[in-house]
């Protein structure tokens, strides 16, 4: 069986490019400093975090549903304090 992924979520409503590099590098640093592995990064970029229609958070909520998915991180607590999945 495939080991399930550690997904790791920027979202950015910027068109500042550097910002949502920022919250990549962070964030994948934080996952290597914990040992974690089998890391996949989804990033919408000049999307509303109001709105949960974004593409890559489509994909990463498609992929929770279908248990592929062993942790999910963050940069910002608002992001996982919403309510993403019924």
């Amino acid at each position: 069986m495939d080991e399930k992924l550690t997904a790791i979520y920027c979202c950015v409503a910027s068109t500042d490019e550097y910002a949502i590099e920022a919250q990549k590098d962070y964030l994948c640093q934080y996952t290597e400093e914990h040992g974690y592995r089998n890391i996949r990064v989804y990033a919408d970029n000049r999307y509303n975090g109001l709105s949960f229609d974004r593409p890559a958070f489509s994909l990463l909520k498609n992929d929770i549903l279908v248990g592929k998915v062993q942790r999910f991180i963050a940069r910002h607590a608002g992001l996982s304090r919403r309510r993403c999945l019924d």
